[in-house]
Order: structure tokens, then sequence, then C-alpha cells
């Protein structure tokens, strides 16, 4: 029997941007980025020649970065009218499948701007009976598909066709319940992010507390390589970008 080609997978498209100048300059353009960049994983800051770190910046990677994990919840739980109405449509709700793989997993995604994404194995998406579109990572060979619902139309209400249709299909076809990282930005100051683990815990399902890991190093004598946008120099932007990238997971430099 011949073996699958397993490790050859062709490289996901991707973009860089380059900005150079003092903080208050690029603020702006880096916190839209961030913001309308979903499920960043890992944000990592390079302080060249910097001895002692400003607590500024060690306390916006720290304060207020809370979420919860909620466990056993079935999919069809976040198009419920009071969950849309409390926090989809009210503050930035963010959830994200957890313990699923994205490759082979059934998964679900809720962004902020209140789009529902189902990641679909082929058996899944055939069993659900909504409308979707091949997985941009498959679309040559499709087995696994995307189902997208914006969950603040104004048609997507219950006693709407649609919304009757949508409900009846995850509750009836899709049988498995996932464990979701939920985290909520409250619209106004007075109002607690944590009422959404309240809602949750409510419902009988049990909620945890979580936080992202915070970890500083400190090198000494580490070439930094130079870079000059203005020379229009691409391979001293790609040597940089190398270079981040093996600082970040500790190579050896």
């Amino acid at each position: 029997m011949l073996c699958p080609e397993v490790w050859n997978f062709s490289p996901p498209a991707s973009s860089f941007k380059f900005k150079r100048g003092r903080l208050n300059e690029v603020k702006t353009q880096c916190t839209n980025l961030i913001d309308f960049h979903y499920f960043n994983h890992l944000v990592s800051v390079v302080l060249p020649d910097t001895i002692n770190v400003s607590e500024v910046i060690t306390d916006s990677l720290n304060d207020d970065c809370e979420y919860y994990e909620v466990e056993d919840i079935h999919v069809s739980h976040l198009i419920n009218k009071e969950f849309i109405e409390a926090f989809v449509k009210k503050g930035h709700l963010t959830v994200l499948s957890n313990g699923t793989n994205i490759d082979t997993d059934d998964c679900v995604a809720l962004t902020p701007s209140g789009h529902l994404f189902l990641t679909l194995n082929r058996q899944t998406y055939q069993e659900l009976g909504l409308e979707g579109r091949p997985s941009f990572f498959s679309r040559s060979k499709p087995n696994r598909y995307v189902v997208q619902l914006d969950l603040k139309e104004q048609h997507f209400a219950p006693g709407k066709k649609f919304y009757n249709r949508v409900q009846q299909c995850l509750r009836e076809n899709i049988q498995v319940k996932q464990n979701l990282l939920v985290a909520w930005d409250p619209p106004e100051e007075k109002i607690c992010p944590s009422s959404i683990a309240a809602y949750f815990s409510s419902q009988g399902h049990k909620v945890s507390l979580c936080q992202p890991r915070f970890s500083k190093q400190v090198l000494y004598n580490v070439k930094v390589p130079e870079y000059f946008p203005d020379d229009g120099d691409d391979n001293s932007a790609l040597e940089l970008i190398e270079w981040l990238g093996a600082f970040s997971i500790g190579a050896d430099l």
C-alpha cells in the first residue's frame, strides 16, 4: 500500500505590512488591524535596546484579559433570542470551539461582528441541511464546508421562516455538544464582562475563568537586523520577519 503524502501542504496565503514611526503615529492603524483580525492566538512585543519594560506595556497585555470556558454547549443555544439580544447585539462577543481540530472536527466560531461560522466535515454538512461553501483550504477537493449566519440580520428572529429553519436544522441534525471559549466586552463600563458567565451558569453549564499566559524574557548581545523601508529592499523586510519568528520561538540566535 502506498503511503499518503501527509506533510506536503501548500502554505496559506499571507501578507505583511510594515510601518515605521513613533507609537502614537501607528497606534490607530495597529489597533484597527487587531480589532478586525479575530482570534489572534499570540501577541509578541519585541523591544530592542530596552532593559526595563514600561508598566504601560505589561499592564496592557494583562489587564482585562479574562475569558471563560463553557462546557457542553449545543450550537443551537447560540441563536436563542435572549442570548442574541443580550450579548451578540450589545458589546463585542467572541466565541470559539475548544479542544477541537480545525482540519478534522466540527468547529464553531462567533465573531464580534455577529457572524456565526460552522466549519464542518462533509458528513455533518450534508446532514445539516443548510447552505454553505467549501472551505478555502479544501476547495480543490472539498471535504470541509463553512456555513455562515449573520445573527444581527433583522430577518433572523423567532417566527421568521429562515430563523425557524436554521433552528430546526441545528437542533435536529447536530448532536454533539462542545466546550466553548467565550469573551465579551460589554457596551458600557458599568456592565460587568462576567455577566455572560453568569448567564451560562444560570442555564446549567459549568463555567471556568481563564486567563492568557504572560511571559517575559531578556536576552543580551543579540544582533537585531536593521530594516530601512525607504530603500525598497524587500530582502531586509523578509530577514526581519524571519528573525522575529525565530526570536519568538526561542531559537538560537
